[in-house]
């Protein structure tokens, strides 16, 4: 008996085309969740970036401040060191004497971690000193100035303008006196008199610690003062160094400055 051949059943299936408006959402949604995440991390980063960014900003701002302010400061210093006073050079009317009290003498502030340094030197190498002039003000170098002059009248015969004239050189007037400066000082023995050792010893180390003769016996032209071997001026370290090199006082060293 024959087989019947089976019958196999071919179901066809129509695939139907995607829905394209569908298709157009999906890809939009995708493309901005995608922008939305690069937005977030170029937020990110850029907040990231700003926030190292603005302490670094503010340090190098507060430390440019901070060095304009410090040069500031030495040029201020530099200029007060050099202020030069004597008869035809009247103290500055905008200078300032930082003054406070060191052994009970008045001086500028500036000199006295330097003062400090030298007399212990000066002690190591045997040598005692002590200061006993220091800062004088204006009303007081005035009252000063007066008293040379009558005596000079009284006691010598001198006229009024002879006797001004002969002052201005060893007591000057209010204004022209370099102790009013805070800067210069009268230094002497331990038992408060001149001595030759503390001198000798002062012309070979005072300019390490910034100070130098101010009144030099071979430099009475320059300074128009008499020689005075016991008044000490405080220019810092690197002036006195220089002044002691090219051999010049305080009038010679300011005027060799000003023509450079």
């Amino acid at each position: 008996m024959s087989r019947k051949p089976e019958k196999i059943l071919k179901t066809r299936f129509k695939i139907k085309p995607p829905d394209q408006t569908k298709l157009l959402r999906v890809v939009s949604v995708i493309i901005c969740i995608a922008a939305i995440g690069i937005f977030v991390v170029c937020a990110t980063l850029s907040i990231q970036s700003f926030i190292d960014f603005l302490p670094q900003t503010v340090v190098e701002e507060s430390s440019e401040q901070e060095e304009e302010s410090s040069s500031d400061s030495e040029q201020n210093l530099d200029e007060k060191l050099l202020t030069l006073v004597n008869s035809s050079s009247a103290l500055p009317d905008d200078y300032i004497a930082d003054i406070v009290e060191y052994d009970g003498i008045e001086m500028d502030a500036c000199l006295t971690e330097a003062l400090g340094d030298m007399l212990e030197a000066a002690l190591l190498d045997g040598i005692a000193m002590e200061v006993i002039e220091g800062y004088i003000s204006y009303e007081e170098q005035e009252r000063l100035h007066s008293a040379e002059v009558d005596r000079l009248m009284t006691d010598e015969g001198y006229t009024s303008e002879a006797a001004e004239e002969l002052a201005q050189a060893t007591v000057p007037s209010a204004g022209y006196a370099e102790a009013q400066t805070g800067l210069s000082l009268r230094l002497v023995g331990a038992d408060g008199t001149e001595d030759e050792e503390v001198y000798k010893w002062l012309s070979r180390n005072g300019y390490k610690y910034g100070f130098i003769l101010r009144y030099p016996e071979d430099k009475t032209d320059e300074t128009e003062h008499d020689a005075d071997t016991g008044l000490y001026r405080y220019v810092g370290t690197d002036y006195a160094t220089k002044m002691l090199t090219l051999g010049m006082c305080l009038e010679e060293y300011v005027a060799y400055l000003d023509s450079r």
